[in-house]
């Protein structure tokens, strides 16, 4: 809504009331007056009683004079119904409020005003405090963010990089990041590297330019380059761990949660188990997840990994055929690394006329809720992805006051995330 500017009507003499004519032509000569605050004054108004109103509606206007500002409504009503004027209490101006206007209002300095705004009253009066705050109400200032954070030396927002939105894990993280940071009065920036090196670095350097507060990274590789430079003062990894952490990482368990789930495969009777992954390219999340495998199951070489390579699907759909079709008084079975990878296994053994748990078991990391509805329900490890980000977001938020209160920040550590077995039907 836009609205014209009427102060070439408004008659003004210093102490004085404003008078207002309004030369809209239903209200023609309904003059107004408005006493000026720049004291213990409230907005009053006087009605030209003489003249009848009878329309209900409302026409909402900025006047503004003399660096005075008042956001208003007129209401004209039948005589029987007093008249009123009353402020307007949205957002609706043809000119942002600033705090020099708040500080011309209440007859103090910009400084004055700072301070009430970021809670420091130790030099000012009780009355100069209620009219700060009886203006701010009155004119439903709203104070600028940059500006706060150029006062106070202290950043508000939260930037935040991830590997790839569309996988499901992410989006849940993503989740726990948004919700925690609400609450801790952060606002957050995210960025998606989709899966490219360059674009991470990118990310990372354009969200240290806009004056994060910090930084919460799901990494692509961790024992990148770029990680050897950020600070852990201000910094957090998800999710993928350095082989060597220089940067506190909050992360599930992923070698503990395997190896258990492998080992009560084993004793539920499978004797020849596969680990089924995308290339482990020494991410620590599938690499780990692997290890844990091999510790439950005792083998010492990869004859047990199957590896599914997106640019040949018919040497993996080979693969399982011949394990399959070698499968004579062997009870067969597969771990997924995740849910991904699962949905590919699945089909691709469907394809070939298997079927669970007839023909092999199966069970995956990560369980999202489609895998419940399955019949029969599919046996997995469930991470708690929405809390990883939540904790992450604690823990940057611990550091960052470490900071501001000049205490040292601890060296980094790993925190780990449980997991909880969901045990199905699928095996």
């Amino acid at each position: 809504m836009k609205f014209k500017d009427y102060s070439p009507c408004v008659q003004h003499a210093e102490n004085s009331p404003f008078w207002f004519t309004h030369p809209e032509p239903l209200y023609a000569q309904f003059p107004i007056c408005i006493t000026p605050i720049d004291g213990t004054s409230i907005w009053q108004d006087r009605w030209n009683s003489d003249k009848k109103g009878t329309s209900s509606s409302a026409y909402r206007f900025i006047l503004r004079c003399n660096c005075k500002l008042a956001t208003l409504i007129i209401r004209q009503r039948p005589l029987q119904t007093h008249p009123q004027l009353v402020l307007y209490q949205e957002a609706y101006s043809m000119a942002k409020i600033t705090i020099k206007d708040i500080a011309q209002l209440v007859g103090v300095s910009t400084a004055t005003i700072s301070n009430y705004l970021n809670g420091n009253f130790t030099k000012m009066s009780e009355k100069t405090r209620s009219r700060i705050e009886e203006i701010i109400k009155n004119t439903n200032y709203q104070p600028s963010t940059v500006a706060h954070q150029l006062a106070t030396n202290e950043a508000r927002t939260i930037g935040v990089s991830v590997v790839d939105i569309t996988n499901p894990f992410t989006s849940t993280v993503l989740s726990g990041i948004y919700d925690a940071c609400g609450r801790a009065g952060y606002s957050v920036i995210f960025t998606n590297a989709a899966n490219d090196n360059t674009a991470e670095l990118d990310n990372i350097n354009k969200l240290r330019q806009q004056d994060t507060a910090g930084l919460i990274i799901d990494p692509i590789d961790p024992d990148s380059p770029i990680f050897k430079i950020l600070s852990n003062d201000n910094v957090v990894l998800l999710d993928r761990q350095s082989e060597q952490p220089k940067i506190d990482s909050i992360v599930t368990d992923n070698f503990h949660a395997v190896r258990n789930f492998t080992t009560d495969m084993i004793r539920s009777g499978y004797t020849d188990l596969y680990f089924v992954s995308w290339p482990l390219d020494n991410i620590s999340t599938r690499r780990l997840r692997y290890q844990g495998f091999q510790a439950a199951t005792g083998y010492n070489d990869d004859s047990h990994l199957l590896i599914i390579d997106r640019n040949a699907p018919v040497a993996f759909e080979e693969q399982l055929a011949t394990i399959m079709a070698d499968s004579h008084q062997k009870r067969i079975g597969f771990f997924s690394m995740n849910a991904q990878v699962l949905i590919h296994l699945v089909g691709t053994l469907q394809n070939l006329g298997y079927s669970y748990p007839a023909d092999f078991g199966i069970g995956t990391y990560e369980d999202l809720d489609w895998m419940k509805i399955f019949r029969p329900g599919i046996s997995s490890i469930s991470q708690n992805s929405f809390k990883l980000g939540e904790i992450a977001v604690l823990a940057l938020i611990d550091k960052l006051a470490c900071r501001r209160e000049e205490r040292p920040v601890p060296a980094p550590h790993l925190i780990e995330v449980p997991t909880v077995f969901m045990k199905r039907s699928s095996y």
